[in-house]
């Protein structure tokens, strides 16, 4: 993407705005509006888009596929680009809104990654009047997903792998005894962008449900995530498979 004139606006679709199935891997989602009006900020006209996923991940052999900003290389190299400097780039954000779910990852898809989004959001993750997803990102089933990143994060603002994931019902689902070692580090959740304002997700910031062994933050340093201002709790971990989550350096 070289600059806005490429942007995708995905809108009016019946199903899944993006689906990704069968053997697919090392393919780059970014700079779209999914669920949201061309200028980054108005709901749809039909409510019809509200009951769509924007972006849907599903299948075992659905893996090394990016959405959104590229971090920094090593980590970019399989897609092809050969150095990070230019994919970290605001337009390789996408905005990811309006759908009964932002972004769903299931079926076994793994070491996929969700970086640098507005999630549930307008363009510029200010407000979320009539844009929030039921769920934000939901990872069914599907191990060893990444949601976010440490390169650009900041405690005064989202950038670079950092997703703003605010103004949904749930921000982050994790569910299901084979999502195990999914990651979410580097976000605000229930915050703008610049952090200086609530933001709310209408539930829970972060929802582990009946999923092992998955992290939540990283350090305070590096990897932590900010989960403030939700109307419901800021992270739940439920059902009796829930077992081996940490949950550390975070600002909550």
């Amino acid at each position: 993407i070289n600059d806005a004139s490429e942007r995708n606006v995905f809108l009016g679709n019946e199903t899944d705005h993006i689906h990704i199935d069968g053997v697919s891997r090392n393919n780059h989602i970014a700079g779209n509006y999914i669920g949201v009006a061309s200028d980054g900020i108005a709901p749809p006209a039909s409510p019809d888009d509200a009951d769509v996923i924007g972006v849907h991940l599903d299948g075992p052999d659905v893996e090394r596929n990016l959405i959104g900003v590229c971090p920094i290389e090593p980590a970019c190299v399989f897609l092809g680009s050969g150095t990070g400097t230019f994919e970290n780039s605001e337009l390789y954000r996408n905005v990811i809104s309006r759908n009964s779910i932002g972004v769903q990852i299931s079926g076994g898809a793994f070491d996929n990654r969700v970086a640098g989004n507005f999630v549930g959001t307008d363009r510029a993750a200010a407000t979320d009047t009539l844009l929030g997803n039921g769920i934000g990102v939901l990872v069914k089933d599907s191990p060893s997903n990444i949601i976010g990143g440490v390169t650009g994060l900041s405690t005064q603002g989202c950038a670079g792998d950092c997703n703003v994931i605010s103004g949904n019902g749930t921000g982050v689902r994790i569910e299901g005894v084979l999502a195990e070692q999914n990651r979410v580090l580097g976000n605000f959740i229930g915050t703008t962008g610049d952090r200086r304002a609530r933001l709310p997700n209408h539930g829970d910031g972060i929802e582990i449900a009946g999923a092992p062994n998955n992290t939540i933050g990283g350090t305070l340093e590096s990897g932590f995530n900010i989960i403030a201002g939700n109307d419901g709790r800021g992270i739940r971990i439920d059902g009796q498979a829930a077992t081996g989550n940490v949950v550390q350096g975070n600002f909550i």
